[in-house]
């Protein structure tokens, strides 16, 4: 295992980062990555791993944030990331001293990691050869993968994109730089992953998670700068003169997009579902490489680095204002045709002053109609609706990547001596194109989980080799599981070897999907479950007409929550459905196999009595916890929310499921499947929030697996 202590100590020790030294500013960064995270809608993945696995890693901090300071005694103007306690715990708090609070937990650490990419780390002080921001830079057009350029040709840094996929610092390339390794790279981070659900000590796995989570910002800064197309065309920008001059693009998004405030509104974008890591920071780089202009991009700059225009087919000019005095000025806007963003989007200016010299420029000061001088922003407001929602995409869609292997395990409905597991990675999250199998010779670690909480490798089975390809939906089957508890679940073993009275089980596969590269292609993926005990879940299904061929989707879901109880003592299942009646598929049982058997004669047809299906739901499941007091009761209800055939009326349904008139039913998850039609969805939510139940928006089939694990465990 790696030393996370070490690595999390010597990175937050001392980490300034000056002004005007970076890509974007850092709280550009800090909001571009928050919105990459932050919605429902976004990187689904990592949602997925933080619903399966919280440490609740925000216990490590003051009130959940990390704290980072707007200046400081040591360098005003600086911006200085402290610890709590450097000989340990991370204080990975993430608030503002301008009241910009964030939520916390897994996102004010990913918001803090992509603050501190900019840093300059040492443990003693500040030194400018530690400099991370000068690693910043990667050209796509490259034969190689250089980093920065400074004058004379010059190389400062390692490219982006090596420095974000392994962390080795090139000596080749960085050029009077101290040799630092990025302890926050991709293959870092999976090693973090691996710590954060096997390392023996619960400690050292929420301190592992909080690095992951840190990590993941540290990587999302990475690929938003390359949104940047300074940062595309390897364009120095320090600040000073000497180093490049300052990027107008990132001053003005430091004063309209960022955590303090947002006065620019723009579009969504397409989401961004990479194919693979290099795959990604190419596709990004190049779609800014090739349409946008940077400072150093235009003439003026071309012997200091900077890149010719693109050929005079993908530029028209259009003027906008002309002069006429001892010198003859002309200003034009900068129009792209026939580039990959839409026709006549304003890239930038020339100015036309004859007998003297042309000048290029991303604004301009012009007068206005009074008469006034004033400067145009046009062009950076017309880049920003473009690039900021590139780079919030990317990001995303780079986390996404970087959690999408899902498995489930769980028992043989019929032979609890057998463990189940089951690639459930979802092609649709990843890319339509992408191959989410995984490799044969993946490593399998199945570990338990200790009276008090250590996480070790369960007897005889617990490291397995992969001896096949597994694809989506596939599964393996390791027997011994039963035996192999027995061996841990005596009395006379001591309390740090005998598995916890839950049974807790822990699976992960490390390995490679869709390819074999252990770099670029290393996917890890896990799996936890508790044997069940005394647990009752009613599953209701919407089989009408509407439902069409999701119906087969929502038989999926059903299916993936059977193995939850199919262990357990005591453990019952029903089954029903409905379209314009309510039928008993399945009445409670503990024979899993009837429930799964029911569960996969479903079909649709009819229309839909909503209402009627929930008021029986209801009244059925509390019946059953009455006649069996069974610890836990729970209902799960699959429609599409379009009610139009029921005998009882709303309110009559809200009341048969309140929280607070039917407290026996311990939870009720009311599940919208999207058939194309969301009329319905409003009224599901409806009577979700007045009976104080769950609604759900399904988004995958071992959603509800999921959600129902933590609730029964």
């Amino acid at each position: 295992m790696i030393n996370i202590k070490k690595i999390i100590v010597s990175i937050i020790a001392l980490a300034t980062i000056t002004t005007n030294t970076s890509a974007w500013e850092v709280t550009t960064h800090q909001q571009l990555t928050r919105m990459a995270v932050i919605s429902d809608d976004r990187s689904e993945n990592l949602k997925y791993f933080v619903r399966t696995f919280d440490l609740g890693v925000e216990d490590y901090s003051d009130e959940g944030n990390v704290t980072l300071f707007w200046g400081s005694e040591e360098s005003t103007g600086s911006y200085i990331f402290v610890a709590e306690d450097l000989t340990g715990r991370p204080a990975v708090r993430a608030k503002l001293a301008v009241d910009i609070n964030l939520n916390g937990n897994y996102i004010g650490l990913i918001e803090a990691g992509s603050i501190l990419e900019d840093t300059i780390v040492t443990n003693t002080g500040i030194n400018y050869t530690h400099a991370r921001y000068v690693r910043h830079f990667y050209d796509p057009h490259e034969d190689e993968c250089y980093g920065l350029h400074i004058a004379g040709g010059t190389l400062v840094g390692t490219c982006a994109r090596i420095w974000a996929l392994n962390g080795d610092s090139d000596p080749d390339m960085d050029y009077n730089l101290a040799q630092d390794d990025n302890n926050f790279s991709w293959v870092e981070a999976y090693n973090y992953y691996f710590d954060s659900i096997l390392a023996e000590n619960n400690e050292d796995r929420r301190l592992a998670q909080a690095s992951l989570f840190v990590s993941m910002g540290f990587l999302s800064h990475l690929i938003e700068d390359m949104a940047q197309a300074a940062h595309t065309r390897n364009d120095m920008h320090g600040g000073a003169f000497y180093a490049g001059g300052t990027n107008v693009f990132e001053i003005w998004a430091d004063e309209h997009f960022n955590t303090r405030n947002q006065n620019i509104s723009f579009p969504s974008g397409e989401e961004m579902n990479p194919l693979s890591f290099g795959n990604h920071f190419n596709q990004v780089a190049s779609f800014t490489h090739d349409n946008f202009f940077s400072d150093d991009t235009f003439p003026w700059h071309v012997n200091y680095g900077g890149h010719p225009l693109p050929a005079t087919t993908n530029v028209t000019e259009e003027e906008i204002y002309s002069e006429t005095d001892w010198i003859n000025t002309t200003t034009y806007y900068l129009l792209s045709t026939g580039l990959d963003i839409p026709d006549g989007t304003r890239l930038g200016f020339h100015v036309d002053i004859n007998w003297w010299r042309d000048r290029w420029s991303l604004e301009e000061t012009i007068p206005d109609n009074n008469g006034n001088s004033r400067t145009d922003y046009s062009v950076l407001e017309d880049n920003a609706r473009i690039i900021f929602p590139h780079a919030i995409n990317a990001a995303e869609g780079l986390i996404n990547f970087f959690f999408r292997a899902r498995i489930i395990a769980s028992l043989d409905a019929q032979n609890s001596n057998k463990l189940v597991v089951k690639n459930i990675t979802r092609q649709n999250v990843v890319n339509p194109q992408a191959n989410v199998q995984i490799q044969n010779g993946a490593t399998i670690y199945i570990y338990y989980e200790t009276v008090n909480g250590k996480r070790l490798p369960l007897p005889d089975i617990g490291l397995q080799s992969l001896q096949q390809n597994l694809d989506h939906n596939e599964s393996i089957t390791i027997e011994g599981l039963s035996d192999a508890i027995n061996e841990v679940n005596k009395e006379t073993l001591p309390e740090d070897i005998r598995i916890c009275e839950q049974k807790t089980i822990i699976v992960l596969i490390d390995g490679t999907m869709g390819g074999n590269d252990p770099l670029e292609d290393r996917v890890i993926a896990a799996s936890k479950f508790v044997f069940t005990e005394n647990a009752s879940v009613l599953l209701t299904f919407d089989t009408s007409g509407s439902m069409g061929d999701q119906i087969e989707y929502v038989k999926d879901s059903g299916l993936s929550i059977v193995p939850l109880l199919s262990g357990g003592e005591n453990n019952y299942m029903a089954v029903y459905s409905f379209d314009d009646g309510v039928y008993s598929n399945q009445v409670y049982t503990n024979n899993f196999s009837l429930v799964q058997s029911a569960i996969t004669s479903l079909y649709s047809d009819g229309s839909t009595s909503l209402y009627d299906a929930i008021i029986i739901s209801g009244e059925h499941a509390a019946q059953h916890k009455l006649n069996y007091q069974s610890n836990k009761s729970i209902i799960v209800l699959y429609t599409d929310g379009i009610e139009n055939d029921s005998v009882n009326s709303k309110q009559t349904a809200v009341n048969a499921i309140s929280k607070v008139t039917h407290p026996e039913i311990d939870e009720v998850f009311l599940v919208f499947i999207d058939t194309g039609d969301d009329s319905g969805r409003q009224d599901l939510e409806d009577i979700a929030d007045q009976s104080g139940r769950n609604f759900l928006y399904l988004t995958d089939p071992e959603q509800l697996a999921s959600e129902l694990m933590s609730i029964l465990h």
